[in-house]
């Protein structure tokens, strides 16, 4: 948990009612007490308390997603929820509480020497798509392309990296290309989607993709009034809300399809920019979300539209 978000932490609304339920909860005179438990109990794999380390968050989540991916697999780990949650905390951390991606660049070093290591940066703002490593100054934002019935990004930099230093110079140089802006809820709130992605070369095929890992930071979701939004940020905000709610949509009918497999629906892949960059991810067998949980009115579809996709497979 962050700086902010641990100041405060008696605001949130977050009960641990084991290791797969979590519960929001109002306060006394709240105008959302008229919410009951039977509505607002939601089940996962793990819930975690604010107390837990960055390090524990890692190890727990994302350690085995490195190792399927040292196997041939793909992966994915995102970070969704509202405005100011902790997200971004969350995926990079701080020199000294460093966060989910470079523990990643830490532990894939550590154990792929038979491998080569590519990276790419993608950022999805105004349904607009960015390179975050281009060198330009005008920032050109870039086409969206299938080929064998797989979508991919038309002139996205791939560069090769070779040690930690390296992954972590060119995560800072992303970063600094990324959107942000002041909200009422953040001084510094992102603004956009950005998927930070890892491909592993095998040395013994160096030129086909081995396989990936994908690490996303969803933009939060927010409530205008809520943020204090209004021009360009009212427009951001109704651009992040429309993409997610598309993306819910997504996984919605993924669940569906797992569910009725004789009954199956098309999935609205391409309803959005972000869920036609994601279609690939959100098939693959390693699906990890957190839920950094604020105000009950927006944490409870927060922990919905994560609840329903516990299982993606």
């Amino acid at each position: 948990m962050s700086a902010a978000a641990a100041a405060q932490q008696e605001q949130d609304i977050q009960r641990k009612l084991s290791y797969s339920a979590a519960l929001p909860v109002s306060k006394p005179g709240d105008k959302t007490s008229r919410v009951t438990e039977a509505v607002s109990s939601f089940h996962f794999s793990q819930v975690f308390r604010p107390e837990t380390t960055q390090r524990d968050l890692f190890e727990q989540t994302t350690y085995a997603i490195i190792e399927e991916a040292l196997e041939g697999k793909n992966g994915l780990v995102f970070a969704y929820g509202v405005t100011n949650s902790g997200k971004t905390y969350t995926i990079l951390g701080t020199p000294e509480q460093p966060g989910i991606l470079p523990e990643t660049f830490v532990t894939l070093f550590k154990k792929a020497d038979n491998f080569r290591i590519t990276a790419s940066y993608v950022e999805i703002y105004n349904e607009k798509v960015y390179d975050l490593l281009a060198t330009g100054q005008r920032r050109v934002f870039l086409q969206l392309l299938e080929k064998d019935g797989r979508v991919y990004v038309k002139d996205l930099e791939e560069r090769p990296i070779k040690s930690y230093e390296e992954a972590k110079l060119m995560l800072e140089t992303g970063q600094k290309n990324r959107q942000v802006g002041e909200t009422k809820c953040n001084s510094d709130s992102s603004r956009s989607h950005c998927v930070f992605s890892l491909h592993l070369y095998h040395q013994d095929d160096p030129t086909t993709l081995f396989s990936k890992i994908s690490i996303v930071d969803l933009a939060g979701c927010e409530r205008g009034a809520k943020t204090g939004a209004s021009g360009l940020r009212l427009q951001e905000a109704s651009k992040i809300n429309g993409s997610l709610m598309n993306l819910n949509r997504c996984l919605e009918t993924l669940r569906f399809n797992q569910l009725h497999p004789k009954s199956e629906r098309p999935v609205p892949f391409r309803s959005s920019k972000l869920t036609r960059v994601c279609t690939y991810i959100v098939l693959l067998p390693n699906i990890w979300r957190f839920v950094l949980i604020r105000q009950l009115y927006q944490s409870i579809f927060v922990l919905s539209f994560v609840c329903q996709d516990r299982h993606p497979n």
